[in-house]
């Protein structure tokens, strides 16, 4: 009876990471959560980064998370160590990173089609003509 307890237990944890694609530079957090969905704390968790070295980034805090920022493209895979009265269990979640978009072209290619939108809206000589009342 204890194993199935400890079974139930151990499969229904979560672990997540936010957002679930992650830019070079932007913080990630990684979340721990029960199987009612309360934060779990107090939870070590670590790192495999894409060059395979694993880190561990701290334990979850109150609200069942974690913060780290990816320094290269890759998947990261996230490893939370549960220790409940039975054994061990490892929760593992894979994150892909991609490089940040480059966002110059966007403006390269807009910045020149607003300039001339407005341009083509404010022109001297576009100027509408005022009608006359028409008479009754």
């Amino acid at each position: 009876m204890p194993f199935l307890a400890t079974l139930l237990f151990l499969t229904a944890q979560q672990l997540e990471a936010v957002p679930a694609r992650g830019e070079i530079g932007e913080p990630m957090v990684v979340i721990v959560r029960a199987a009612n969905g309360e934060p779990v704390v107090g939870v070590p968790v670590q790192v495999r980064g894409p060059d395979g070295n694993v880190v561990a980034i701290g334990a979850s805090d109150a609200t069942g998370g974690v913060e780290f920022v990816p320094d290269a493209v890759g998947t990261y895979e996230l490893r939370a160590r549960l220790e409940p009265s039975a054994g061990a269990v490892i929760l593992i979640h894979a994150v892909a990173v991609e490089a940040a978009p480059q966002r110059w072209v966007y403006v390269l290619l807009c910045m020149p089609a607003g300039v001339v939108l407005l341009w083509h809206l404010v022109r001297p000589g576009r100027r509408r003509a005022a009608r006359p009342p028409e008479a009754l």
